[in-house]
C-alpha cells in the first residue's frame, strides 16, 4: 500500500510519526511528529508514493500512530524537511 492509500484513514486531529523503515534512533529518526493535517504539504507530496511498511502504536506516545516508508530517509529529503520532528 502507498501513503497515499493510507492518507484518507488518517483523519483530522490524527497524531502521526513518519518514519523510514525500522526503530527509530538517530539513523532513521522521525520525520514529522504531529497532528497529520498539520503535516507540511511538500512533505506529504513528498512520500505519498511511498510504500507504507508498518502501521502501529508509536513506543512513545499510545495516542500516535506510528507509519513507517520504505525508502524514507532523513537525509535525502530536502533540507528544509529534515528536522520537522526537533
Amino acid at each position: 500500500m502507498k501513503f497515499y492509500d493510507l492518507a484518507p484513514v488518517l483523519h483530522k486531529g490524527t497524531l502521526v510519526e513518519l518514519a523510514g523503515e525500522g526503530v527509530p534512533s538517530s539513523d532513521n529518526p522521525n520525520i514529522y511528529v504531529g497532528n497529520i493535517e498539520d503535516a507540511p504539504k511538500d512533505l506529504i507530496s513528498h512520500i505519498e508514493d511511498l510504500e507504507v511498511v508498518a502501521v502501529d502504536a508509536s513506543s512513545e506516545n499510545e495516542h500516535t500512530v506510528r507509519v513507517e516508508l520504505a525508502g524514507l530517509r532523513h537525509e535525502k529529503l530536502p533540507e528544509h524537511l529534515q528536522n520537522l520532528a526537533d
